[in-house]
């Protein structure tokens, strides 16, 4: 691995370092820089080194150093994640501005993943910002377009990404109403919104089609070995973001591979 990619990959580590206290103190926010971290249940302020992404899960063989209980995997996953979501950013669309955009959005989905995740709740603290985000960052795009060429392809980029919000937030939204909020909740159609905000259109039917197939697998893997039942909800934001993320990387192959088996 070449130099820059091996720091992004650290920053990555660290960055998902810090979503994990964003992740666990989103209700408490104002608390993040003002108060160190602590284990969640033996309330022991933790040491510098009990915070170095991966290596201190291992050192410390997953259990807290003080009241020896286990430490959640969600808090390795979360920085493994967080570090190859970087890297592949990085490789995909380098050191650029639209990179660290992507960059922003994605942390902001993956504390919301992670949040529904460990709650069955869809938290609008990170949703909010990263439509307005989103929104703003394609309508200065375009407006930036200011010569008449250029202005085609800003009005191009605001069809492409507005109708992928579009798209993301009708299709579930259509759900929503046919399944009498049953099969998921308003707060899904939000995260959509955010979906098509970040990969536009097409692909955000890649990330949504990613997501059903992801979600439906998880769903009878766990109806089978019983750690869940038919009745039970089952948290649907970590397949969006999933699905948002192969979308981001792979969505044209995909469609490509199924244009080409289709027709």
């Amino acid at each position: 691995m070449e130099g820059t990619a091996f720091l992004i990959v650290l920053l990555g580590l660290a960055i998902g370092s810090f979503l994990n206290a964003v992740i666990y103190r989103l209700d408490q926010i104002d608390t993040l820089l003002t108060e160190r971290s602590r284990c969640p249940r033996c309330k022991k302020k933790l040491s510098w080194w009990e915070l170095i992404p991966i290596l201190s899960y291992l050192l410390l063989r997953g259990k807290c150093y003080g009241c020896k209980k286990p430490i959640s995997i969600q808090y390795p996953l979360v920085e493994i994640t967080t570090a190859l979501f970087f890297y592949l950013t990085y490789v995909y669309f380098g050191l650029t501005v639209h990179a660290a955009f992507l960059v922003f959005m994605g942390c902001l989905l993956l504390v919301t993943a992670f949040y529904d995740l460990n709650r069955l709740l869809v938290p609008y603290e990170t949703l909010v910002p990263a439509i307005v985000v989103g929104a703003s960052y394609w309508i200065t795009r375009a407006l930036l377009n200011t010569t008449t060429t250029r202005a085609a392809a800003g009005l191009d980029l605001l069809l492409t990404y507005g109708l992928g919000a579009l798209v993301g937030a009708a299709a579930l939204g259509a759900l929503v109403l046919l399944g009498r909020r049953r099969w998921m909740g308003e707060g899904d159609v939000v995260v959509a919104l955010a979906m098509g905000l970040f990969v536009g259109f097409p692909a955000i039917i890649v990330a949504l089609f990613s997501a059903f197939v992801l979600g439906s697998l998880a769903s009878t893997f766990l109806i089978a070995f019983k750690s869940a039942k038919m009745k039970d909800a089952i948290p649907f934001a970590p397949f969006l973001v999933l699905g948002t993320f192969i979308a981001l990387f792979w969505a044209d192959p995909i469609i490509h591979w199924y244009v080409t088996l289709t027709f």
